[in-house]
């Protein structure tokens, strides 16, 4: 249990270092007058939050501190951008970088607790003296995993929508804005119109999957029951 702490103690330490550096780099802002900005700091931040994600890998407990850090740092700047006027993530200058900030903090969030609640069946479960074997083999087989299918259909759809905004903005522009004249480019638009269209695309493929992972559930229960069945007729 101590080193699954500190496991988990040292992921959030990396995550706080990782958040300073950003804040010491001007990326950072709670208003909108100007501040210097070192955008080496920016390269040198993502080192420690991948180092955070990485050891956090390593043990459920570890998963769960992280990911609920990350969604609390998820909030808390969906709360900052709602009552401060002037806060602002600053990457390239771009107003959309928040939000794409709080999407990917947002994700890898929902894998770690999903993870961390359901971990898998190969995961080495530390048992303290006097607990039951049947209670470590129920932590091994978890709960159908459910919520770390759920956390991957996420990165799938957020993956799927961000690749059709970008090929409906492309195509957009260089088919209809690169011609030139006085109407104005509705590329970005077009772009939203097509990551809209990949969102239904998206439910319609994780149906199938769902679909076929409960055929298999169910004739593998079904190849359960029969060899169990088998295994109780008395031999002649």
């Amino acid at each position: 249990m101590v080193r699954e702490r500190r496991t988990a103690v040292a992921s959030v330490v990396l995550l706080g270092v990782a958040l300073v550096l950003l804040a010491s780099g001007g990326f950072i802002q709670l208003d909108d007058s100007p501040s210097p900005w070192f955008f080496a700091l920016g390269p040198l931040a993502v080192i420690p939050a991948v180092a955070a994600v990485v050891v956090a890998s390593r043990d459920p407990m570890a998963r769960l501190w992280l990911g609920g850090g990350l969604m609390g740092l998820v909030a808390l700047v969906v709360l900052l951008s709602l009552l401060v006027q002037g806060f602002r993530f600053v990457w390239v200058e771009s107003e959309s970088e928040l939000l794409v900030l709080e999407v990917v903090l947002g994700l890898v969030a929902a894998v770690l607790i999903a993870t961390g609640l359901q971990p898998s069946a190969r995961t080495t479960v530390r048992t303290a003296p006097g607990t039951a074997p049947g209670a470590a083999a129920g932590a091994k087989r978890g709960a159908g995993r459910w919520m770390v299918r759920a956390s991957v259909y996420l990165c799938a759809t957020a993956v799927l929508m961000a690749a059709a905004f970008v090929a409906g903005v492309v195509l957009y522009d260089t088919t209809y804005c690169g011609a030139g004249g006085d109407t104005e480019c509705l590329a970005i638009l077009a772009g939203f119109l097509w990551a809209a269209a990949a969102l239904p695309v998206s439910g319609v493929a994780i149906g199938i999957i769902e679909l076929v992972l409960w055929h298999r559930r169910r004739a593998e229960r079904r190849r359960a029951e029969h060899s169990r069945v088998e295994r109780r007729q008395p031999t002649t």
